[in-house]
């Protein structure tokens, strides 16, 4: 399944100037498919633009090398500028991945819908949906007696309200995008409660999971995940 995946894939790359980066990349698909996926990786890793498709490609290699936590850093930064069919492939190889590793995903026809909107709404370019945005906001206040002129009024205010709702949701979407700051822990570790080996024991992460990177000091990160929040070695810890 996740050679198919890769195939498809493929057909993503990004374009690019200089031929020899997309020679690059072609090789590296080349060296997947023939299994060697040390070689590949290192291939895609010396590639200086890398794309939605090129680290969507990284975290398969890191996958068939057996690290997980490396490959779900990779498809975390995938997602950043992916298109909607482009994210529902990232977002089917992490969670295939967080299900082996025994994460419980959410189920159901709702939640399966909603989550097909995050994704869509993820995939909207941001200048275009602010333009949009601000024409329903303009309608819905300046043309609010549109209501009573009949269906096409109605319609009309409808899609405004839609507008909105959709601009706000994409308005979301970019604040904890660039205000939740996240991590990937690619070593089992223990937190503490302050920067250093020397302060208590808060318990610890093991590899791959998933943290919110609330502050910075030296060659240390303080986390919160589930409940529990201290400082972990930046050297266990991949930023995404």
């Amino acid at each position: 399944m996740i050679k198919k995946i890769f195939i498809v894939c493929c057909f993503f790359a990004p374009a690019v100037a200089a031929p020899t980066m997309q020679e690059l990349f072609l090789r590296a698909n080349y060296l997947y498919e023939q299994g060697q996926f040390q070689q590949a990786l290192d291939t895609y890793t010396s590639l200086s633009h890398k794309g939605s498709a090129t680290w969507y490609n990284m975290g398969l290699c890191w996958n068939r090398l057996g690290n997980d936590a490396r490959a779900l850093a990779c498809w975390r930064h995938a997602q950043v500028g992916a298109s909607f069919k482009e994210l529902r492939m990232i977002d089917y190889a992490i969670t295939s991945l967080q299900r082996k590793r025994g994460f419980d995903q959410p189920s159901g026809v709702f939640s399966s819908v909603g989550h097909a909107v995050y994704l869509w709404m993820r995939s909207l370019p941001p200048m275009p949906v602010q333009l949009l945005f601000i024409l329903g906001l303009c309608l819905l206040f300046f043309c609010q007696k549109w209501w009573y002129y009949g269906k096409h009024g109605k319609s009309v205010l409808v899609g405004a309200a839609c507008l909105v709702l959709i601009g706000m949701g994409n308005f979301y979407i970019e604040y904890q995008d660039q205000q939740g700051r996240r991590g990937v822990v690619i070593a089992t570790s223990c937190v503490y409660s302050g920067p250093d080996i020397q302060f208590h024991k808060q318990g610890t992460f093991v590899q791959a999971t998933e943290v919110a990177i609330q502050k910075a000091e030296g060659n240390w990160y303080k986390v919160a995940q589930n409940g529990v929040t201290g400082w972990i070695s930046a050297d266990a810890i991949v930023v995404v």
